[in-house]
């Protein structure tokens, strides 16, 4: 049962508990970390939300392993924490040939594009098993940034604190981020074409093509020959 009064809440916090803060539930924020969320949403143009977690000696996460509908930047406050972190995997062929070669960031936003647009997932802790998977320890001061779409779980083992800024951006977050600060040189020729450059980058790459620096085989083929002829002569 969920505490019904600050003793319990301490005493649930005590025994091992872990509990979760929303800033944007707060009828009365605190003001650093309301100011902290809004210098994030001026610096990079996205608007976010704040979210504090707090997790009692040998806690595993209250929540499931799961993705977030967003980018998300983790600041460790107090204590450590133990992240396992899973590129979700796909039994679709076409999703599989599509993700060979990709960045494992990439690859987990295919697999969420294709078979959960929405994000938001949970996942058996059994299944991360099955997933190509890494484990990183934070300590205070650190930052950790996890990609949309990365399938992530938390384990405490001491008395821990840590901060989570979801950024709600549209496609991918650091081409946008780029795209918009262009748009904040007023005035600049550069950045206008700075701007345009990048909008035309994005809109011009249709799915399923070639990234721009790759060369088939076919194509190769040619200029080899080329070479070498003219090497001979």
């Amino acid at each position: 049962p969920k505490p019904q009064s600050c003793i319990e809440s301490h005493k649930a916090l005590h025994d091992g508990h872990s509990a979760m803060f929303r800033l944007e539930d707060a009828k009365d924020p605190d003001p650093q970390l309301s100011r902290l969320l809004k210098d994030v949403e001026t610096t990079t143009g996205f608007s976010g939300t704040l979210h504090a977690y707090y997790g009692g000696g040998n806690s595993v996460g209250f929540l499931a392993p799961h993705t977030d509908p967003y980018d998300l930047f983790v600041m460790q406050i107090e204590g450590t924490k133990q992240w396992r972190l899973c590129v979700p995997s796909s039994n679709t062929l076409q999703v599989k040939h599509l993700a060979a070669g990709l960045f494992s960031a990439e690859q987990a936003r295919l697999v969420e594009l294709c078979e959960d647009p929405a994000g938001c997932k949970t996942f058996p802790r059994q299944s991360l098993d099955q997933m190509l998977c890494t484990t990183v320890t934070t300590t205070a001061g650190d930052l950790l940034y996890l990609p949309r779409g990365i399938v992530h779980s938390v384990q405490s083992r001491t008395g821990s604190v840590h901060l989570t800024i979801g950024l709600k951006a549209g496609r991918n977050i650091w081409q946008e981020f780029i795209a918009k600060g262009a748009e904040t040189v007023a005035g600049s020729e550069h950045a206008k074409a700075l701007h345009a450059g990048m909008r035309g980058l994005l809109d011009s790459q249709p799915k399923g093509q070639p990234k721009p620096n790759s060369i088939s085989k076919s194509q190769s083929e040619p200029k080899s020959r080329e070479l070498e002829r003219n090497f001979k002569e």
